[in-house]
């Protein structure tokens, strides 16, 4: 990568490099911003050099303020786990693409008893959305351990009831009690799959916090 392109495609520059530290590094926004920040500078004294003809104006990605805490009452987390209203069904198709922000997620089974459950997972993005959520509820885990559980990297105890997983920020086990939600969201995300399956269908922190916002 030249400083021609990033001087003279700076939008194009931007948007390639973002979808890369989101997709495959995980990269929030606000480590994106001192990024940027400290790339201007850069460029700033390559301007100042004579090294470059203009200095771009790098965009700044939004950043969530995390002094503002956001939480749902336990009737809010029941009401939510009811609702239906963005659930995948067949036999509503239509309905749902009739909504334009509305996608259809679909993750292969690969276990052995695969066939039994229709060999792929279909879910919309909303619903996926909603389901992650949740089981964040049930078992206090972060956004960033979603991507990184694998079917069976859920220990369940049936005697104590309780569901044994590890973090990745502190890479220390965790074991809470597994209630209806969470026991109903791990059944409905692992059937059909082998064990070394993803539990969820991937999905970034960022899309993951934009629709959480939008649904």
């Amino acid at each position: 990568m030249s400083f021609e392109y990033v001087v003279l495609k700076t939008v194009v520059f931007q948007s390639e490099f973002n979808d890369y530290m989101w997709k495959e590094k995980k990269t929030s926004n606000s480590y994106l911003n001192k990024l940027y920040d400290n790339l201007s500078g850069f460029l700033f004294f390559s301007h100042q050099m004579g090294y470059i003809s203009k200095k771009p104006k790098l965009r700044l990605e939004p950043v969530i303020d995390n002094d503002e805490k956001v939480y749902l009452r336990t009737d809010e987390v029941i009401k939510l786990f009811n609702s239906k209203k963005w659930d995948y069904e067949e036999s509503r198709l239509d309905e749902l693409l009739t909504n334009p922000h509305i996608t259809i997620i679909e993750q292969q089974l690969e276990g052995k008893r695969r066939k039994q459950f229709g060999g792929v997972l279909r879910v919309t993005n909303w619903e996926l959305v909603k389901y992650i959520f949740l089981f964040q509820n049930s078992i206090g885990c972060r956004i960033g351990d979603i991507p990184h559980f694998k079917v069976n990297d859920m220990n369940f105890d049936k005697k104590t009831q309780l569901i044994t997983w590890v973090q990745q920020k502190t890479d220390k086990k965790v074991s809470v009690p597994l209630n209806d939600i969470g026991g109903f969201i791990y059944k409905k995300f692992s059937s059909g799959k082998s064990l070394t399956q993803p539990l969820f269908p991937p999905i970034s922190q960022q899309k993951f916090n934009k629709q959480l916002k939008t649904s």
